[in-house]
């Protein structure tokens, strides 16, 4: 009866030691500490989003809700830091194709808290861009009254943080849907 305890307990043991057995070295190598690679992207494009448009309501009146998407090299959306210049151009009423500047705005997206406002990083991944003091011709146009039926352009310009080399800049025209 004494041997057959022995084994019963050896034999229970065994099971609770099995359950915890770890393979491999019984002392683990140590783990060198490696800098993971920092990849800071940059925009090298700038698109306009054809969520651009006129808006009619809002506190500040009228205003154009400019949308933007910047992409990196691999065509990824990604944030931009820096200044942002918006140039809105009026057909002429004479419907010949030549339009003049009739307004232009300047942001700064410099500023961290600003840029993460104006980052809509849950639905458009966009900057969303509220523009008021729209002149009283664009209103007309997007309500589709006033003399011209041509669409007006606007004209983006972005020049990135920390730089003044003109090549740096990222430009982009667009005309206005209604």
């Amino acid at each position: 009866m004494r041997d057959f305890m022995r084994v019963a307990i050896g034999l229970m043991a065994c099971v609770a030691v099995g359950g915890c057995v770890v393979d491999g070295p019984s002392s683990p190598d140590p783990v060198k500490a490696t800098p993971a690679p920092r990849e800071v992207t940059h925009p090298v494009k700038l698109m306009v989003s054809p969520l651009t448009r006129v808006g009619l309501e809002g506190i500040g009146g009228p205003s154009l809700m400019l949308h933007l998407d910047f992409r990196d090299a691999d065509d990824r959306s990604v944030k931009a830091f820096g200044q942002l210049r918006v140039e809105l151009f009026q057909p002429n009423a004479a419907g010949d194709g030549k339009q003049a500047l009739a307004r232009s705005w300047d942001a700064d997206l410099s500023d961290p808290l600003r840029n993460a406002l104006t980052f809509d990083a849950m639905i458009t991944r966009t900057y969303t861009i509220t523009l008021t003091g729209v002149p009283e011709w664009l209103v007309q146009w997007s309500r589709k009254q006033g003399e011209s039926a041509d669409a007006p352009n606007i004209i983006v310009q972005f020049m990135p943080a920390g730089t003044s080399d003109a090549s740096k800049m990222l430009r982009v025209a667009y005309t206005l849907t209604r």
